[in-house]
C-alpha cells in the first residue's frame, strides 16, 4: 500500500474449501485462511479486515477546539491519550477564509464560516473523519463528515468556504 489513503481493498476467496481474505488493514498486509464454520467467527473479530477503506471511520469522541472553519482540535474515540487527544484536524476539500486574515473582509468572512462550523459540530450526533493523511504542519488532514454529510460540501454550498486540493491559495481580500 503506496499510502494512508489508498482504498483498502480484500479478496474473499476459497482455498481447497478454506474460507480465505486477503488485503491490508492499517497498513499490515492480512491474509486469514479458516475452515468454513471458523470464517463466521473471524469475521465478526476483524471487521476492519472486511470494511475498512484506508484509515477512514474514524470517529470523533469530543471537539476540543475550532479555530476557523477548516482548523479544528478534537479528541479521537479508541485512541490513547498520548496520540488522541487535542489533535489537530484540516478539513480535506475546502479552503476557508482565516481568522487573522489579510483584510477586513477576510477577516469577518472568517467569523461567519467558523460560527457555522460551531454550530455544525454543536448540534451533532456523530462526527467522522475519513480518508486521513498526515498533512503539512503535522496537522491530520481529512474529509470531515458531519452527521453523515461532508462538511467541506456544506460550507461551500453556503459559500462560507471554497473547493481546494491543495497548491496556492485564492486571496480572499478581493
Amino acid at each position: 500500500m503506496a499510502s494512508g489513503n489508498t482504498p483498502v481493498n480484500f479478496l474473499l476467496f476459497q482455498i481447497k474449501g478454506r474460507k480465505a481474505a486477503k488485503g491490508y488493514c492499517n497498513g499490515i498486509n492480512v491474509e486469514i485462511q479458516c475452515p468454513r464454520k471458523l470464517f463466521f467467527i473471524v469475521l465478526p473479530c476483524c471487521p476492519c479486515l472486511f470494511f475498512s477503506t484506508g484509515y477512514g471511520g474514524i470517529m470523533i469522541d469530543e471537539v476540543t477546539s475550532i479555530y476557523d472553519a477548516d482548523t479544528f482540535g478534537a479528541n479521537i474515540k479508541g485512541w490513547p491519550p498520548i496520540i488522541g487527544r487535542h489533535v489537530p484536524i484540516r478539513v480535506r476539500g475546502m479552503d476557508a477564509p482565516e481568522i487573522r486574515g489579510r483584510c477586513p473582509a477576510e477577516k469577518e468572512a472568517a467569523q461567519r464560516a467558523r460560527k457555522e462550523t460551531v454550530s455544525l459540530f454543536r448540534n451533532a450526533k456523530n462526527i467522522e473523519l475519513r480518508q486521513l493523511q498526515r498533512g503539512k504542519y503535522f496537522r491530520i488532514l481529512a474529509e470531515v463528515y458531519v452527521d453523515g454529510k461532508n462538511l467541506a460540501d456544506a460550507l461551500i454550498t453556503k459559500k462560507l468556504a471554497r473547493p481546494y486540493q491543495g497548491g496556492k491559495r485564492r486571496s480572499w481580500c478581493n
